[in-house]
């Protein structure tokens, strides 16, 4: 692909020399069109190399017509002339529609100044060499340009491909660029040369075919190479060769200035004044051109300048800006900064040149606490052969001694032989960050409302205090409270009032306690102490009583004064091995039994209390099925009139079939369905059932629209917001007078919170209904609440009724209670009545009514309608009730 160059005929002295330039050329072709067809590349890629193939295919046309021509006996001149001059158009035009890289302006003039140079220089060259003695030696001018065409057009074609390998595109890999240039460099000399042989008659020492067959292979080298290479090796090709690149167009110009004022001084030195003056003006024009170039140069420097401080301003902002702590150090408590963010100051309160001035400021504003962990770790970091990022997380003191947390992420950056140079990362406060955590991690292991330790800390604490006594003779103890009374608060005050005493106990709690004991929230009212290292059996009572002294104090909330007890169940550890789950599962046992035996109590755990709760728990399991299968049923007690005995009401009691216990009184599990919450649907049941039997006697029974039914409402249901709603619902099911209906409610369900009482019985006394107080003078009464609230009758206690028959301070006690009721306009009735003495009595002092097995048991409903009748005698009499039909004028209660 020489040959097309010098633009004349091939020697053909050497037939083999031929037929190998044929064959170069012709691979040369091959290769070239095999990467214009590559698929890995883009097709601005592509298209030159095709060109490139296209002429290496018409150079070996020419080059055979060279070796051919003899041997037809025709002249190979004008022929292989023009494949030579296609070849030359078609590769410098390849050459020149090679995609280049992303170019500046500026790159551009200085590409144009370079060449131009180059250009010229070679023109001297070909001038002084070629031209010069060609018209010395007799050659015309059309002959002389002949010769120059081939040198000429190299010299071009070598500029266009000195473009490509300075700045190549990105699927352009700059090693097969550089043996292209390599290539197009041998057919540069290989074309001079035959130009001088054939206008001078003397060429190169070297051979000129074989200048031509090297070009050839280095083409075809750097199309092979391109054809083998992936694109994405281009990068790094340009990585490694660049700097090369850059340095050797920089020395292309002024070689070629070298060449141009060469020849002058090698003219003047020789005496050829003739050609001395052409030479000068050639020189004086490279001065000019190189002088522009430095000058293009000098631009571009300064406007890289310009835009490296530009860039660097705009990262110092950057940095100044980002909310973090930027920094460069050294390695070591000494080491020192060498730069930092002003964010620093921000950070600790101290400006950036102080940091950097200061080589041990680092180390004295770490945490003490932190040092040698962070030493350590830096350490680490520090001598390990790697690139990772080191993240570690400490303490620092701020100027005024404030304590900051920060997340130092550094990277240790390593030099060309790979050892540590220094530190390059960021400080990131993390204060509020520490802060949330600690927040969070105190709320997963403290209960939120007062800020005791919860359940799970609580279990944990025991567990390991368990395994510490096990080691000694040590012993612990537990102590499971639970409030009295609290949901009647907290559904009558509210639940903010319910929180605020929550709050009031937890603190109260802390106070009895020793600094190594544990109080805990474990939910709802429900607390526990663990006493650890208890001093003899003893301790763990004191420390009750001087929790029932610390909670005996009001407690203001919402402007009132409550005073709330606690009933305490105690259990200690043995030597059988309980765990933490156990231990608290026994004292919750005890406590248990406490709460059942009054208010305000403590109790030891025993092991019976074990099979209790058991029992407690079937009962509750069984209690649930039971209110789904309706196995509660209601019996009913009659309410009499003493004086003749005739049945004027009906008090309704709940009464539990169970399947295998068979009739279970409500003393088993009215106390346990007020805990679980059950009596409320209980309590309906009851209610609706006794307002439909009610119904249904009043219209068997002559004259018993008279008669009334009492129904027992709880705390649990007086505190329901929707009972008064329940209620009338019940006497529209049942098409039942509401005056018919007595709801009895007990002094401890009044008392528990008077004002709330108050306001929903007068809404039940709304409906018609009629209200009594139940056991009254059990330990409750109080004048100021029988004057406030709503009720129309008074039942005495059995406890009150108990001795009236034999002991006259008893008698005297019930006749009291008797006047009072009168004094407030209340009827009264006495309860427990089981003996005639003791009716007798009661009739002697004035009471009316009265109710107890003297009269009747509680029956089943289907032998209520006997019993009005008069055909059927109640259980436990001697003779049957007067008949409602013979006693209704004067059986109907006094109703206010």
């Amino acid at each position: 692909m020489g040959t097309e160059l010098a633009g004349g005929d091939r020697d053909g002295s050497s037939a083999l020399a031929g037929l190998l330039q044929v064959a170069a050329d012709a691979g040369l072709g091959a290769l070239a069109w095999r990467v214009g067809r590559s698929p890995t590349l883009g097709n601005q890629v592509r298209r030159p190399w095709r060109l490139i193939g296209g002429a290496a295919a018409f150079t070996a046309a020419g080059d055979l017509a060279v070796l051919l021509a003899p041997v037809a006996g025709l002249e190979p001149s004008a022929a292989s002339t023009a494949w030579f001059a296609a070849a030359s158009l078609l590769l410098l035009l390849g050459l020149v529609t090679f995609p280049l890289g992303p170019r500046s302006r500026l790159d551009v003039v200085t590409a144009m100044l370079d060449g131009s140079i180059v250009v010229i220089g070679g023109a001297i060259a070909v001038w002084v060499i070629l031209v010069m003695p060609g018209t010395e030696a007799g050659l015309s001018p059309g002959e002389l340009l002949v010769a120059s065409l081939g040198p000429m057009g190299g010299l071009l074609c070598l500029v266009g491909a000195a473009r490509l390998a300075v700045n190549p595109h990105r699927e352009s890999h700059p090693l097969p660029i550089i043996l292209l240039v390599l290539g197009l460099l041998g057919f540069f000399g290989e074309s001079l040369g035959k130009a001088c042989d054939l206008a001078l008659g003397e060429g190169w020492p070297v051979a000129e075919a074989v200048l031509a067959f090297l070009g050839t292979v280095l083409v075809a080298a750097a199309a092979h190479l391109q054809s083998r290479t992936h694109p994405a090796r281009g990068e790094l090709d340009r990585e490694a060769y660049g700097p090369f690149l850059v340095h050797a167009r920089a020395a292309l110009p002024y070689t070629a200035v070298a060449v141009g004022f060469w020849f002058p001084l090698d003219a003047a030195s020789s005496g050829r004044t003739d050609q001395f003056f052409g030479l000068v003006c050639c020189a004086a024009t490279l001065t000019v051109l190189i002088i522009a170039r430095q000058v293009a140069v000098l631009e571009h420097r300064r406007l890289v300048a310009g835009a490296l401080r530009a860039s660097e301003a705009r990262y110092r902002e950057l940095l100044e800006h980002v909310p973090t702590v930027v920094y460069v150090s050294d390695f070591g408590p000494d080491g020192a900064w060498r730069y930092v963010s002003p964010r620093v100051e921000e950070l600790l309160g101290f400006t950036a040149q102080e940091w950097t001035r200061d080589r041990g400021l680092w180390w004295s504003r770490l945490h003490p606490d932190d040092r040698d962990r962070v030493q350590a770790e830096e350490l680490e970091s520090w001598m390990i052969p790697s690139s990772e990022r080191s993240v570690v997380e400490y303490r620092m003191l701020t100027r005024d001694g404030r304590v900051r947390w920060v997340r130092d992420e550094a990277t240790v950056v390593r030099d060309g032989g790979g050892s540590p140079a220094y530190w390059s990362g960021f400080l990131t406060d993390i204060t509020d960050q520490k802060s949330l955590e600690e927040q969070l991690q105190h709320q997963a292991f403290h209960d939120p409302l007062t800020g005791l330790a919860n359940r799970a800390v609580f279990i944990d604490r025991v567990e390991h205090a368990l395994s510490r006594s096990r080691r000694g003779p040590a012993r612990l103890a537990i102590l499971f409270l639970d409030l009295d009374n609290f949901k009647t608060i907290n559904d009558g005050m509210g639940h903010a009032a319910g929180d605020a005493l929550l709050v009031a106990v937890g603190a109260r709690l802390l106070t009895c306690l020793r600094p190594g004991d544990t109080a805990a929230r474990l939910g709802g009212d429900e607390f526990a102490i663990l006493l650890e290292e208890t001093a003899d059996d003893d301790a763990p009572r004191r420390v009750a009583e001087r929790i029932h002294e610390a909670l005996a104090r009001p407690v203001t909330i919402q402007g009132r004064e409550i005073v709330i007890g606690t009933s305490i169940g105690i259990t200690t550890s043995t030597a059988r091995g309980e765990g933490a789950a156990e231990l608290l599962r026994n004292a919750d046992a005890a406590m248990y039994v406490a709460k059942r035996t009054g208010t305000n109590r403590t109790q030891v755990f025993e092991p019976t209390m074990h099979a209790a709760a058991v029992r407690r728990l079937e009962l509750n399991v069984d209690m649930r099925r039971a209110t789904e299968l309706e196995e509660f049923t209601v019996h009913y007690q009659p309410v009499v009139r003493l004086d003749d005995g005739s049945v004027v009401g009906l008090e309704a009691l709940i009464r539990w079939n169970h399947p295998t216990r068979g009739l279970v009184g409500p003393n088993e599990f009215i106390t346990l369905a007020e805990e679980t919450g059950l009596i409320v649907a209980i309590g309906r049941m009851v209610l609706e059932r006794a307002c439909r039997e009610l119904r249904t006697w009043q219209d068997a029974v002559p004259g018993g629209a008279a008669l009334t039914v009492s129904v027992n409402v709880s705390a649990r249901q007086l505190q329901d917001g929707s009972f008064v709603a329940s209620v009338a619902d019940a006497l529209d099911a049942a098409s039942l007078d509401p005056s018919s209906l007595i709801l009895e409610i007990t002094e401890s369900v009044v008392m528990a919170d008077a004002d709330a009482a108050v306001d929903r019985l007068g809404e039940l006394k709304a409906l018609g209904v009629r209200l009594a107080i139940d056991d009254f003078g059990t330990g409750y009464s109080s004048l100021g609440y029988l004057r406030r609230l709503p009720v129309d009758t008074l039942k005495v206690d059995r406890s009150l009724i108990a001795g009236v028959d034999d002991d006259r301070d008893a008698l005297s006690l019930a006749e009291m209670v008797l006047r009072l009721g009168r004094t407030f306009r209340l009827q009264t009735i006495a309860e427990g009545v089981e003996r005639e003495s003791q009716a007798r009595a009661l009739r002697g002092v004035g009471f009316e009514l009265a109710q107890g097995y003297r009269y009747s048991r509680p029956i089943p409903p289907e032998a209520v309608v006997g019993i009005l009748r008069g055909t059927q005698r109640p259980e436990g009499t001697d003779e049957p009730l007067k008949t409602v039909a013979r006693l209704t004028a004067a059986a109907t209660l006094p109703r206010t």
